[in-house]
């Protein structure tokens, strides 16, 4: 060893903060934590978040994001989204037929038999919209059953048979539509796709309604759970036979879905008839929703959603009334028509909060590893 090196380490011995001295004891330490963290991370990240109480995961793989499990409030998102399409594609499947949009694209699944796409013009493209809206509105579906099957927690039964149902209605829609089309718009195929988005909407309204709770929700018990089930359903049954009175009244009238092509379809001929159900009815399920509402007479989401309630079957009236007297104007039938599925939509909602209440108990025993959103919280 040369002298001035030698002479620096002999100087250096007795220095505690000398770089060559403590360099070793530094490389021991650094290698000892660094088998520890191996070690750590080795462990399966439930077991040291139950011991810990916290997550060894900074940011979870694309995975897990794809697969989850997912939080509940995911599922309240995509439930509510998956909801709001399905009454959007009762505004825009309206707006084909009140602009007499029907037959503009005679083909299916094409435009026509020589075009895949409409050229630039109103009616094509209304009905081709149309037809377009299915797309994100089975994505929609899709993803909130796929999020409602891979729910971190328990089981939840409840949201696996909503969101399947809602999928399942969809892709009965879509061959609904398509048999609209190749049939030249039949009053009876036309009518039945209204009122299975009318049931849609109730199968979505379910779901959404589930996913805010963190327990699976079951009928009330007991005598007074069985009648606010019985009021609830006679509610819907009431709204039901309104609404069909409704579809069979368009069904007659002069708004067949094919005016803006040339096209003659056949209709049902029943219009005064099915006018006067349609606003007798109408009427009585006002004075039903008023009874109901003086039932309820206690503050809380319940008297709210009635209030909410009450307030669109008497806007549903009033338009009803403007257009009977003013030859029916196919804006106001438009709103018309949307405003009966979002009654609907808040009717299934007062009836199904009525019926339904989270299963009393453990929610499972059943130990779920930690969500996405729950490792993200926990950084």
């Amino acid at each position: 060893m040369a002298p001035g090196v030698a002479a620096f380490v002999a100087a250096s011995a007795g220095n505690p903060h000398s770089a060559v001295v403590a360099r070793p004891a530094t490389r021991v330490d650094t290698g000892e934590r660094c088998a520890q963290r191996c070690r750590r991370r080795a462990l399966d990240t439930a077991t040291i978040a139950a011991v810990t109480g916290q997550s060894t995961t900074r940011r979870a793989p694309w995975r897990t994001r794809l697969s989850g499990p997912y939080a509940p409030a995911t599922a309240r998102r995509a439930t509510g989204i998956a909801l709001f399409l399905q009454w959007f594609i009762v505004l825009t499947g309206a707006t084909v037929r009140l602009t007499g949009s029907g037959l503009g694209c005679p083909n299916w699944p094409t435009c026509t038999k020589t075009r895949a796409v409409p050229e630039l013009k109103a009616h094509e493209l209304i009905e081709f919209l149309n037809r377009m809206t299915t797309t994100p509105t089975l994505i929609a579906a899709l993803v909130s059953m796929w999020i409602c099957w891979r729910l971190a927690g328990p089981r939840r039964r409840d949201l696996r048979i909503g969101s399947s149902l809602v999928v399942f209605g969809v892709l009965v829609q879509a061959a609904l539509g398509a048999l609209t089309v190749i049939l030249e718009l039949p009053p009876e195929i036309v009518s039945v796709h209204y009122l299975v988005s009318i049931l849609l909407i109730s199968a979505a309204v379910f779901t959404w309604h589930a996913s805010g709770f963190d327990r699976p929700i079951g009928l009330v018990r007991g005598a007074a759970g069985r009648t606010r089930q019985l009021a609830g359903v006679l509610m819907l049954l009431a709204l039901l036979a309104v609404i069909v009175a409704g579809v069979l009244t368009t069904a007659s009238g002069p708004h067949s879905g094919s005016a803006g092509t040339g096209e003659v379809v056949d209709r049902f001929g029943i219009f005064q008839l099915a006018v006067t159900l349609h606003a007798r009815g109408a009427y009585a399920f006002l004075v039903l929703v008023v009874a109901l509402t003086s039932w309820r007479a206690r503050r809380g989401p319940a008297l709210r959603d009635l209030g909410i309630l009450l307030v669109l079957v008497a806007l549903q009236i009033a338009l009803g009334e403007v257009q009977y007297r003013n030859g029916l104007p196919w804006g106001v039938v438009l709103a018309h028509v949307v405003n009966a599925a979002l009654l609907w939509l808040v009717a299934s909602r007062v009836a199904i909060d009525a019926a339904y209440e989270p299963t009393a108990g453990p929610t499972s025993a059943r130990t779920a590893p930690p969500t996405h959103d729950e490792a993200v919280a926990a950084r």
